[in-house]
């Protein structure tokens, strides 16, 4: 973005009462342009030049019936970006896609997927056994009509990628941040249903094991890159 473009967008921008009044909502605006301008360095190197339609799909799994259509499909796959951090259901929205095309395999797209965030770049490779990996998530979503399951979003991400990383992390540490929260962020104990629904931790073993039945297939995919 150039300084007349900027000079021109500003105003828009301060229209919509986002910003704060005065030099505070400039200095704002700012720091979001600057994100905005190496989120896009970072993205447009890979960007396709054009993309499919969308493609419709229906698979079966005994009584139930997955549908719906893949969007943002290239000659390469799978092509999604969110500027923002990375979030656990980013990577789980990914991966169920990702599933589908290889269950689907559309004529002159390959089976890859990307993703880019603020924070990292995801590519998943081929799945040889699509469907046999979708069965179980479909049983969770089932699952998890009739009754609470132990997964969150952000907490069952911050232990799987503790734990399948590999790193220095400490998997107890980055789930119970997750959960907890800090003065910047809000954890997901916090959210009201949360507590109406569970008395005491849901933290338990059955929520690591959870956790892991859901990242660890999505982990083995990756082609390179860490979770």
């Amino acid at each position: 973005l150039n300084k007349t473009m900027l000079a021109e967008m500003l105003p828009l921008v301060q229209a919509t009462g986002v910003l704060p009044q005065g030099v505070m909502g400039e200095q704002i605006f700012d720091v979001q342009v600057d994100k905005v301008n190496i989120f896009a360095d970072k993205l447009l190197p890979s960007y396709p030049s054009s993309f499919h339609d969308a493609e419709s799909f229906e698979i079966k799994f005994g009584d139930l019936v997955l549908t719906g259509h893949l969007e943002q499909l290239f000659d390469g796959g799978l092509f999604h970006y969110r500027m923002a951090k990375t979030k656990g259901h980013d990577l789980l929205a990914l991966w169920l896609q990702h599933l589908v095309l290889n269950a689907i395999s559309p004529e002159g797209v390959t089976k890859n997927s990307q993703l880019f965030t603020e924070d990292n770049e995801y590519q998943l490779s081929p799945v040889t056994n699509a469907i046999e990996l979708l069965q179980p998530l479909v049983d969770m979503y089932w699952q998890g009509l009739h009754q609470p399951m132990s997964y969150f979003s952000n907490t069952s991400y911050a232990f799987a990628k503790a734990t399948l990383n590999g790193g220095r992390a400490v998997p107890d540490n980055a789930m119970l941040a997750a959960w907890n929260g800090n003065q910047f962020m809000a954890g997901e104990a916090d959210d009201l249903y949360h507590q109406q629904v569970y008395q005491t931790s849901p933290l338990n073993d059955e929520f690591k094991q959870l956790a892991l039945n859901v990242f660890q297939p999505l982990h083995d995919h990756l082609a390179g890159g860490k979770l």
